[in-house]
């Protein structure tokens, strides 16, 4: 068996990631060229056709190892994940990356890009990530629907929206005695310049507190733009002191789409970080535990997909997500005829 092409002509450089599985009779020959004293020029012909006889040869396998080039595109993900000046150092180890490779949920604790410690009172990040075994599409359909579902607790109200899926939206938690309630404006958006920068590897859905959020506040009150939250209740609720977060997606071939959902989080007041942050982390690794149960949900809702858009900005049409659904694992295509009769964005 040979290793690599130099060892069948020093003048062949190797190949790195490629094995060359030859057979006998072919190593023989190989043999018997390279003891031949013959001229340097014709030596190089042999080369070059030893070289191609290689790739033509019937039972050489050349081949790359999919997994190796799966985790390098996980630390790619990496690298342009933790690139951005306003995000949260991540750091992966070959162990977590492991852990991904064989379905698991990594989970994180990261590092506030305004403090030296994690433990800091200003701010922290949870991350948990997983490969999640769904076209990416379907995978950022779900969570998008899944976003805009709330419990009874939650009040919500869209400020405005722009033309490429982002929202301004004011939302408003009760919570049990004896903590206030809670309320803030984000702003929401996808992330158009990490798909550039990723060549559309990457789709980011994030969002952040609005600059002027409380002002906001009062200004949709009086316009009733919001509403079942009485005046009272919103001079009494205290106004989240950090809330900022994204989904991220990261397209790893037709099948399977790597998952990763942050999440920096204060409640403020009485209420300590380590508790929120216990909750974060439980949380997550649930949403990531029952995605494949919204991924079903999700695209089988026939008035889902013109609603939102993708990782570019660009409305997701009808045809897309139908042709996603019926590729994903040979589904059949239910209620087809209902979906293509709704209009697109």
């Amino acid at each position: 068996m040979i290793e690599k092409l130099s060892e069948i002509d020093p003048l062949l450089p190797p190949v790195r990631g490629v094995r060359v599985v030859a057979k006998k009779g072919f190593v023989q020959l190989v043999e018997i060229a390279a003891m031949a004293e013959i001229h340097t020029r014709s030596r190089n012909l042999i080369a070059i056709a030893l070289a191609a006889l290689i790739l033509l040869w019937p039972g050489i396998a050349l081949s790359t190892d999919p997994a190796d080039e799966q985790n390098a595109a996980i630390r790619r993900f990496v690298e342009t994940y933790s690139s951005r000046r306003d995000q949260y150092r991540l750091g992966l180890a070959s162990t977590d990356i492991g852990a991904l490779n064989t379905g698991h949920t990594v989970i994180k604790v990261l590092k506030s890009p305004r403090e030296s410690q994690v433990d800091s009172d200003d701010g922290f990040g949870v991350l948990a990530m997983k490969i999640v075994e769904a076209p990416r599409l379907l995978v950022w359909l779900a969570m998008i629907a899944d976003s805009e579902e709330l419990d009874g607790r939650f009040t919500r109200a869209v400020l405005s929206a722009g033309p490429t899926g982002s929202k301004v939206r004011y939302q408003h938690i009760n919570l049990p005695w004896p903590f206030k309630d809670r309320h803030w404006v984000i702003q929401v958006e996808n992330n158009v310049d990490i798909a550039h920068a990723s060549d559309g590897a990457i789709w980011e859905r994030r969002w952040k507190l609005h600059d002027r959020g409380k002002q906001l506040i009062d200004a949709a009150y009086r316009d009733g733009t919001i509403t079942g939250v009485t005046q009272e209740n919103l001079a009494k609720s205290i106004y989240l002191p950090t809330n900022r977060g994204s989904w991220t997606v990261l397209e790893l071939g037709q099948e399977q789409t790597l998952v990763a959902a942050f999440v920096d989080l204060r409640l403020g007041g009485l209420i300590p970080d380590g508790l929120v942050r216990g909750y974060i982390k439980r949380e997550l690794q649930n949403g990531l535990a029952t995605l494949d149960d919204l991924i079903e949900r999700a695209h089988m809702n026939p008035a889902g997909p013109a609603r939102y858009h993708d990782g570019w900005g660009r409305p997701i049409s009808i045809q897309d997500a139908v042709a996603a659904r019926q590729a994903w694992r040979g589904k059949p295509d239910s209620g087809n005829s209902q979906e293509s009769s709704n209009p697109q964005d």
